[in-house]
């Protein structure tokens, strides 16, 4: 189980990065894009339009980089143990309960996490056919594939909670 847990660890760490530049890439997007409209529409400069003429992909790249947020942060909160929890059952149980009970549900979310890779796995197979492209002509899967690996890492983490309770917040000690 210490490899799993360190595979666990080392997926945390590109999540993490891949959550960082991600952000930044979306936020210096966004900002250029703001600013040439704002000397666009307040300066009238001409040189403000052409550009974002050139930069017209910039819009579209930021959505692309909110799902991709956003799955990577669902999975690496999960890591965490700092998902979102509906719970009303641990406050009154006994901690040796909330274990077992935690494992039983571990192990459904990651047979939904598996069975959302799986579907979404095929999604992206069916978009590698279709040959869409989104912009700059960069095809459409690539910015779908965070589906599938972000579900495949979140039945991987369901797993490991399920068989070994490994959790990055350790709630079962």
């Amino acid at each position: 189980m210490d490899i799993l847990a360190r595979l666990n660890e080392a997926a945390a760490r590109i999540e993490g990065i891949l959550i960082v530049v991600s952000l930044w890439c979306m936020v210096a997007s966004t900002f250029i894009t703001v600013i040439l409209r704002g000397l666009n529409t307040k300066f009238g400069f001409a040189w403000a339009n052409s550009a974002l003429g050139s930069i017209a992909w910039s819009e579209e790249f930021a959505r692309m980089l909110v799902l991709w947020i956003s799955f990577l942060g669902a999975s690496l909160l999960l890591k965490e143990g700092s998902h979102i929890r509906i719970d009303l059952f641990s406050r009154l149980s006994s901690p040796g309960i909330i274990g077992i009970r935690n494992r039983i549900i571990a192990a459904f979310a990651c047979l939904c996490c598996g069975m959302a890779a799986s579907v979404s796995f095929r999604f992206l197979w069916i978009e590698i056919e279709f040959s869409a492209k989104i912009f700059l002509g960069l095809p459409a899967w690539l910015g779908q594939m965070i589906l599938p690996i972000a579900f495949a890492v979140m039945t991987f983490r369901y797993g490991l909670v399920a068989v070994s309770g490994i959790r990055g917040d350790q709630e079962e000690q």
